[in-house]
């Protein structure tokens, strides 16, 4: 019902110029963020404008001064999680990242595969967007890469890695062209500023990546060597899940280093993408 009540004209309008000191209030914040998610599936997809995505990147700026020992911050996660755990899939979220930045990213992610015009993800790279999406898939391979493989759980590292399968999809969508024929102008900027962010951060955590995802399905292809009866199906599927996800990776990056020689040059430099 609330769906059918928001998609009325104007109703999503009124709606977010209620919430515009959202960003401000730490569990309107988080609870803000979370709507915004709930409705990127379908609805925020078909009305997205400037003033949207301008919410979105206040509610992630705003959201790194907030007190996550706030009480009332505190009850809303809860909540939230709670309805999480309930109604939607089980391989989005988990608590250690559960956060406004994560939530809207994963909105983002929703949202880019909808084929998104040039004046949104202008929007989006100038307000800061693609910069969070490149700091999480650093901050979540550095989590990965400095816990051993039996650390987690095998539902945690498959959680963790398709997370990061998503952030990499989606800097590929915003890489590539959409149905409205994205102008060359337009590519070259956002893989430029995708390439280069950070001094080539991507580019570095790709390769790690890379190459922590060759040792894992190693690893895995060694368990199901040495079991004496069958294949555990469990370990195969994240052979599977490791397998794409070397494939995600190479796609990327194929993007980047198809004709600019310079790109393919750092890629060289790099140490562990040279030994995969």
């Amino acid at each position: 019902s609330f769906r059918m009540h928001i998609q009325t004209e104007s109703a999503l309008e009124r709606i977010f110029n209620l919430l515009k000191d959202a960003p401000d209030i730490p569990s309107l914040n988080l609870c803000t963020a979370f709507i915004l998610y709930i409705l990127s599936s379908d609805i925020l997809t078909s009305q997205m404008n400037s003033d949207i995505i301008h919410l979105m990147l206040d509610l992630i700026n705003k959201s790194s001064s907030i007190n996550i020992n706030d009480q009332e911050y505190k009850k809303m996660k809860e909540r939230i999680l709670i309805l999480n755990n309930k109604s939607l899939p089980d391989d989005i979220f988990y608590e250690e990242r559960f956060n406004t930045c994560d939530i809207i990213l994963e909105t983002f992610v929703n949202i880019s595969h909808n084929n998104l015009n040039e004046s949104s993800k202008d929007e989006i790279r100038i307000l800061g967007g693609f910069d969070q999406i490149i700091n999480a898939v650093y901050s979540i391979i550095q989590d990965l890469s400095n816990n051993d493989i039996e650390c987690y759980s095998l539902s945690s590292l498959s959680l963790r890695y398709k997370k990061l399968c998503r952030f990499i999809n989606m800097l590929e969508e915003f890489s590539n062209e959409n149905s409205e024929q994205s102008s060359t102008l337009h590519l070259d900027i956002n893989r430029m500023y995708i390439a280069q962010y950070n001094q080539y951060s991507l580019f570095h955590s790709l390769s790690k990546l890379l190459d922590l995802s060759l040792i894992w399905l190693q690893q895995y292809l060694s368990i199901n060597e040495s079991s004496a009866i069958g294949t555990d199906i469990k370990n195969l599927n994240m052979r599977h899940l490791f397998r794409d996800g070397c494939k995600t990776i190479m796609s990327i990056l194929v993007i980047f280093t198809n004709d600019c020689e310079i790109y393919r040059e750092v890629l060289i430099e790099e140490i562990k993408f040279v030994d995969t």
